[in-house]
């Protein structure tokens, strides 16, 4: 499938948006992207935002969006909002997608596209959905060497050493953690050996 990442995919998020704000109210801004896909090193989007107490909203956007291959041409897009009423109170509110009618938190203006829809309209995912377990487990641990200060890592490698600004306790549960993670990573490897040979 194709990834928002390698579309260059502008990503919406309406739960980000409308944090905090109490309706009835009304709220224009800027939001902006930056990027090398950029011609002009940003996408801009303005946007003009409006929040009923019944639990509806309007989503105005204006753009023109220089992307990565294709501009989208000067745009003005009229989005729904819906909310729920969630358990610890507030609203929590929900774009509907402009061209399928799904409700989604995110909405998506991949390269090629000229409108913001869901992510689900466009058929999009995310890299990390094509990534095997052990893809996944080499990321954690990746990501916890880049705590400590290191951003090699190798499994044959030493463990890094305590970086001086940090406690000995943190420094101690991450490396439990790159220890635990490492195993399962080692496990994981094993039994895909294993599968292999029994293919064969």
């Amino acid at each position: 499938r194709v990834t928002v990442e390698r579309t260059g995919a502008l990503r919406l998020d309406i739960d980000r948006l409308t944090r905090g704000l109490v309706p009835p109210m009304r709220s224009k801004g800027v939001l902006t992207w930056t990027g090398e896909g950029f011609p002009e090193g940003c996408a801009v989007v303005n946007f003009d935002l409006e929040l009923n107490p019944w639990g509806r909203g309007r989503l105005l956007l204006a753009f023109d969006i220089g992307h990565l291959t294709q501009d989208t041409g000067a745009q003005t897009q009229s989005i729904a909002l819906t909310s729920i009423a969630p358990p610890f109170g507030g609203l929590r509110w929900f774009a509907l997608c402009p061209l399928r009618g799904f409700r989604s938190s995110k909405l998506y203006l991949p390269n090629g596209a000229h409108l913001f829809a869901s992510r689900r309209t466009y058929h999009l995912a995310y890299a990390s959905q094509s990534v095997d377990t052990i893809g996944r487990l080499e990321g954690r641990v990746r990501r916890l060497y880049r705590k400590l200060g290191q951003d090699c890592y190798s499994p044959s490698a030493a463990l890094p050493p305590r970086p001086k600004h940090m406690r000995h306790a943190t420094y101690s549960a991450l490396m439990t953690e790159i220890q635990e993670t490492s195993g399962m990573e080692d496990a994981a490897a094993f039994e895909n050996t294993l599968r292999l040979l029994g293919r064969s």
